[in-house]
């Protein structure tokens, strides 16, 4: 069985995280909520961690990749820059290639600072065996302006950007 992990995946992510579970993957669900989100699911497995609390991170994912995994599919709410990258490092010791899905909003892909993404891309480009894929999240127009995306559109969003494998998707 193919292995994922999932950070950020019991949210606005949360149908994304049961569609990979139903494509065949055991998903490790990294998440201060994962027992709850996981439930009696025998494709899930819950790491009740709080990815703020570093070591304690670290600790739990290193349980999860016990079994190596394939794909990453992350969403942290604050920089980008720890959390994702500790994740891909720790997937390129155990294995030669893996995606990572990382999903970023609006502050990170803002495009008035392309400089922010090409960043994210050099740092993990570093990752030997790592095949990072961007999901930016954007907005909805609407007649009476715009609002933000409904957790329902990211998750099917980032389900497309998964099917597809492209390198960088845009959602809304």
């Amino acid at each position: 069985m193919k292995h994922a992990i999932a950070v950020g995946g019991t949210g606005m992510l949360a149908e994304a995280t049961h569609w990979l579970a139903g494509t065949g993957y055991q998903v490790s669900v990294l998440s201060r909520w994962a027992s709850r989100f996981c439930g009696e699911d025998p494709r899930l497995r819950a790491f009740d961690v709080d990815w703020s609390d570093e070591p304690a991170f670290l600790a739990a994912l290193e349980r999860a990749l016990q079994t190596p995994a394939g794909l990453a599919l992350v969403w942290c709410h604050r920089s980008w820059q720890d959390v994702p990258l500790r994740i891909a490092e720790a997937m390129g010791q155990l294995s030669n290639a893996f995606d990572v899905y990382l999903v970023l909003g609006s502050a990170v892909s803002d495009p008035a600072r392309p400089e922010l993404l090409e960043e994210i891309k050099n740092r993990f480009g570093q990752i030997p065996g790592c095949a990072l894929h961007l999901i930016l999240l954007g907005f909805v127009r609407e007649d009476a302006g715009s609002r933000w995306l409904h957790d329902g559109e990211i998750a099917q969003g980032t389900i497309e950007a998964m099917t597809s494998h492209a390198p960088q998707t845009t959602v809304g």
